[in-house]
């Protein structure tokens, strides 16, 4: 049942990839936008870095972004003019200040890409220089940003948002991850202690937890960071991911008390805990929205 509706999930996403890719290569090649090659780059960028569902947040701080790098950039066209040795130097600040800015400020993030970008294209792109002038190409490249971003808006808001995708995932992962668990603990209990391949066995172990939790972890992070999320639905994330990685570390330890120190207590002990656990995760599965 899980790899169906999974499956679901994962034709959404290649629909979505496939026609906003055809829609941007069809701007590049069949338009007369200037420098319309931003478009496709900047759609292959916004759907590769974005979790579906929560294009706008991320697309509209993009666009922020860059438009405040634009801003700043106009002024040290003129700068360079005056003194071009300024230029590696500049580089070398901006780059450090990209650097060292919080992951959670994507928006001064890309103004600094912006800026680097900009400069680097500006005063390299002879041709572009030449015909047309750095801030004119400047300001065209802008337009096609914003026009790659206004796709990725409206396409996230046909395929995703109007569905409510990001908190059907999330709830879906959240009863996946709960059964896959259910599923491994009874491995580790029923299996002959020895029969059983010790080391092949804790090696599926870590491969389906790492899957498994790889695929949660990014539904919960894209959920989390929708701005149409809740206060209510964040504190279950919140609780929920805490207990889910609670009860990872208890499956672990299960497999350790039955095949490496073979301890009846513990092993006893651990699958308690183990229980109560995923009860108690149990009451924060968020409601899966229509």
């Amino acid at each position: 049942m899980f790899n169906k509706i999974e499956y679901l999930f994962m034709r959404s996403r290649f629909i979505q990839l496939a026609c906003l890719y055809t829609l941007a290569i069809l701007l590049y090649r069949f338009t007369t936008i200037p420098h319309s090659r931003w478009i496709f780059s900047t759609v292959v960028v916004l759907l590769a870095a974005n979790n579906p569902g929560i294009m706008y947040q991320n697309s509209y701080l993009r666009g922020i972004g860059t438009i405040y790098g634009v801003i700043l950039f106009i002024p040290l066209v003129y700068l360079f003019q005056i003194n071009y040795k300024l230029i590696p130097f500049m580089l070398f600040i901006f780059a450090i200040c990209h650097d060292s800015c919080p992951p959670k400020r994507h928006d001064i993030m890309v103004m600094f890409m912006t800026i680097i970008v900009f400069m680097l294209n500006s005063f390299t792109d002879v041709k572009s220089s030449v015909m047309e002038g750095p801030i004119s190409t400047v300001i065209k490249r802008l337009v096609c940003v914003l026009i790659a971003i206004c796709l990725c808006i409206v396409g996230d808001y046909i395929f995703f948002k109007k569905y409510n995708y990001s908190q059907k995932l999330y709830a879906f992962y959240q009863r996946k991850i709960c059964s896959i668990l259910s599923n491994q603990l009874r491995n580790i209990l029923h299996a002959n202690c020895h029969e059983v391949n010790k080391s092949i066995l804790v090696g599926k172990m870590r491969n389906n937890m790492n899957q498994i939790f790889l695929n949660f972890t990014s539904s919960s992070d894209g959920l989390f960071s929708d701005r149409n999320t809740g206060n209510e639905i964040k504190d279950k994330i919140l609780l929920f991911d805490k207990l889910i990685w609670q009860i990872r570390k208890l499956l672990f330890a299960v497999y350790q008390a039955k095949y490496v120190i073979k301890n009846d207590n513990k092993l006893s002990q651990y699958t308690a805990e183990f229980s109560t656990l995923m009860k108690e995760a149990h009451q924060y599965f968020i409601k899966i929205a229509k």
